[in-house]
Formats: C-alpha cells, structure tokens, sequence
C-alpha cells in the first residue's frame, strides 16, 4: 500500500458506532471502544446505516463460493483439510442457484445503503469484533453479552460483514485490551475505493 502523507482525521467527517444497531457486543469491548474514540481529539457523530442484520445475507454468498471454490480439495484431498472447515465447505452444498441469485439481488440493495451513508461521512469507527479473543479449539465464542451466539458459522463476526458484503476497505488496529488480557481491536471503513482515506485514519489513531 502506498506511504501515508497526512496521518490526521483533521477535516475528515467520523461517524462511530458500538454495534451497527444491530450487533450485541461485550460490555469490556463497548468500554474499551468507547475510550479509544473519546480520546481521538476530533468532532464524532453517533450514528449507522440502517441496521440490517447481516449474517443470513452473508451465508447465502460465502457459503456456496466456498463450497465451489474449495469444494473440489475436500472431495479430493480430505486428509489435507481439517474436520471445522470440512463442515463449513460442504455446508454451501446446500444453497441453491436461485437463492445464491436473489441473495446477489440483496447485497446490491445492501451495498446503496452503505453507499447513501458514506455520501455523508468519511469513515466509520466501530469494534472490529464484538468479543475478545477465546480458547484455543473452539470455533466462535459460546456467548456474547451474555446470550449464546446465533447458529450460524460466522454470526460472531457480525461487526466485520458489511465491508465485506459491501466490498469497503476496511483496516483494524489495536486499542486496548479486554477483562481477560485479550486484545481488543478497532474497525476503520470508508466508502468504496476509499482506501487511502482508511490508512489514513489508522496511521491517524495508532498514533
């Protein structure tokens, strides 16, 4: 990526947001979060797009090009691929061409609402994950906020899915650390192709 030549969120319009209105996210996060933004010396503005929930959208794309992509491996090569991303490769067997198509129809919806927001701000500060980091073996964190995490392969990850459906760039950077020690990260978006603006933003908070 190219140098950074203004390492400054001077003149740049920041909106932050805990949870996207939609997320539940630990309350040693949520503090955490919430003290590295109060620190960063510029004008904030509380706010997110219209929340929308994105886990379902995101299991009806990722899964079935994870099962065309990486498909062909596990049916030919299984010793190589281990038992949890076994589970998740073949899991996409089951989507079929008409609802990869109508879930290719809601990202577009889903990528002009991300669009309309970034016509009003810069970049967009959030957690990048909702919990810390958790046990060596096990897949996702059994809860978060206390509930138990919806049955989805990568529900937890709901703070990260937008810039991905979206096609934003995005960066994380450490902020701190957790009740447990675990670190803590921020997540940094901006508009598509916005790229520099995000590096900017992360060389600006990382100090």
């Amino acid at each position: 990526s190219a140098a950074v030549v203004d390492a400054s969120l001077s003149g740049l319009r920041v909106a932050v947001s805990s949870d996207l209105g939609m997320a539940e996210v630990d309350p040693d996060v949520r503090a955490v979060f919430e003290s590295a933004i109060a620190g960063l010396g510029v004008d904030l503005t509380e706010t997110h797009p219209m929340p929308v929930e994105p886990t379902a959208l995101w299991d009806r794309i990722a899964l079935p090009e994870g099962y065309a992509s990486e498909g062909p491996i596990v049916a030919a090569h299984p010793e190589l691929v281990g038992a949890d991303a076994t589970a998740i490769v073949l899991e996409g067997a089951s989507v079929s061409a008409r609802d990869y198509l109508d879930a290719q129809h809601e990202r577009a919806a889903y990528l002009q609402i991300w669009d309309e927001f970034f016509s009003d701000f810069d970049v967009l500060l959030t957690p990048t994950m909702p919990v810390t980091a958790f046990e060596v073996g096990r897949l996702a964190p059994a809860t978060i906020n206390g509930r138990p995490v919806p049955p989805s392969f990568d529900a937890w990850c709901a703070l990260s899915l937008p810039a991905n459906l979206a096609g934003l760039p995005a960066a994380s950077i450490p902020i701190g650390t957790g009740d447990d020690g675990l670190p803590i990260g921020l997540q940094i978006m901006a508009r598509r192709w916005g790229d520099a603006t995000v590096l900017r933003a992360a060389a600006a908070i990382a100090g």
